[in-house]
Order: C-alpha cells, then sequence, then structure tokens
C-alpha cells in the first residue's frame, strides 16, 4: 500500500514537471519568435538545446502560411521518470496563431500518444486550402516488439482535430509521402508478411487504396 502511494505521488511528480517544460515552451514562442520572421528550423533547434536531455527525440516545427496570417506548429517528445508504459513519456503537439506581435497557444493535441517513443513527424499535402496535415507514429514503451501506433492530426489555425486513428500495428514500417497521400511499408513483426498500404488523402478522411 505504501509502494502504490508513493508510485502514484512520483506520477503527480512527474506530471507536474511535465506542465512546467510544456509552460516553459509557451513562454518561450511568445517571448522570442516573431509571427513576421521566423525559420523553423531554427525554432526546431532552439527547442533541442533548450528540452535538453528531457527530450525523447528531435522536436519538429511547421510553419503555416494562410490568407497572410502566419502560423506555427511544434511537435516534441519528453521523458518521463518512468521506463515504460503509458507515464513513460509525454508527447504534445502545440499550435500557435499570431496575435498582433506575438504567438499565442491556441490548441494541442497528441495525449493519445503518450507512452510512445521515437515519434516521427511528416508534413502531408493537405487537401483543404489553409490546414496543416500531420502524420505521427511510434513504437510502445516496454512492448514485446515494435507495436506501432499511427496518427494523423489536422491544424485549422484554430484548433487541432484527428484525422486518422487506425488501431496498432506490429512491424517495422518505413512512412513516405505521396501524391495521392502516403505509403505504408515494411515487414510485419514475427508474422513472415510485409505491408505495402498507399492511402489517399481527402477532405473527409483517409482512404486505404491497395494492400
Amino acid at each position: 500500500e505504501g509502494a502504490a502511494a508513493a508510485a502514484v505521488e512520483r506520477a503527480k511528480g512527474t506530471n507536474r514537471v511535465t506542465a512546467e517544460i510544456h509552460k516553459a515552451v509557451d513562454e518561450y514562442v511568445y517571448r522570442d519568435i516573431s509571427p513576421s520572421h521566423f525559420d523553423p528550423k531554427s525554432v526546431r533547434e532552439h527547442l533541442r538545446r533548450a528540452l535538453g536531455a528531457t527530450a525523447h527525440g528531435t522536436p519538429y516545427a511547421f510553419m503555416l502560411n494562410s490568407g497572410g496570417d502566419r502560423q506555427l506548429v511544434i511537435v516534441y517528445t519528453v521523458q518521463k521518470s518512468t521506463l515504460m508504459g503509458p507515464g513513460a513519456t509525454s508527447v504534445t503537439v502545440r499550435g500557435y496563431a499570431s496575435r498582433k506581435s506575438r504567438f499565442a497557444l491556441v490548441g494541442s493535441i497528441g495525449d493519445d500518444l503518450d507512452g510512445y517513443a521515437g515519434v516521427r513527424v511528416i508534413e502531408l499535402d493537405s487537401p483543404i486550402p489553409g490546414e496543416l496535415w500531420l502524420l505521427m507514429w511510434g513504437q510502445m514503451t516496454g512492448a514485446n516488439g515494435p507495436n506501432v501506433r499511427m496518427r494523423i492530426y489536422a491544424y485549422d489555425r484554430t484548433k487541432f482535430r484527428p484525422i486518422w486513428m487506425p488501431e496498432n500495428e506490429w512491424g517495422t514500417f518505413t512512412v513516405r509521402v505521396t501524391q495521392q497521400g502516403f505509403r505504408v511499408d515494411g515487414p510485419y513483426y514475427r508474422e513472415g508478411r510485409v505491408r505495402h498500404d498507399s492511402y489517399s488523402l481527402a477532405r473527409d478522411g483517409v482512404y486505404r487504396i491497395n494492400r
């Protein structure tokens, strides 16, 4: 009972620290990044240095231009104190809109990837003008093999929404952008089969066009 209570307190403590990290990132974006002039590559590099050992993998940064209004979206994974399971990492996708001469946080998503590591992100060719569509995938921590979760999130300058939330697949897959959408290739874990799935993007979602 005492050990369980201590574990709960540790989890609360790491959650507080993680929340403070996210808050510090928001303050950095508000204080140091100008909507009129910024480079996603330099934002990504600054985040990498600022997060230091707390980051799991490389941060990502994307710019969205729409109607003369610039938006910034950043993605990063925070390594928490536990080694595996849902509490092992915190994955966040954060969108910032220009408010006069500053960026302000308008929304975030990515909680359903908490506990995943090695998270990769690629920008897709959005079927809806003025939106940013991001494909993300990572492996569940502590799984007995490569248990991969994939997600597509859309950002419309005011909020995020999930577009594609398939069941997890076990395998070592590569992902690449195509003219129609994207393609996933690679062997399934311990099954002796290989995946070759192509997907097209539409305004109302994602469609598999062959397998």
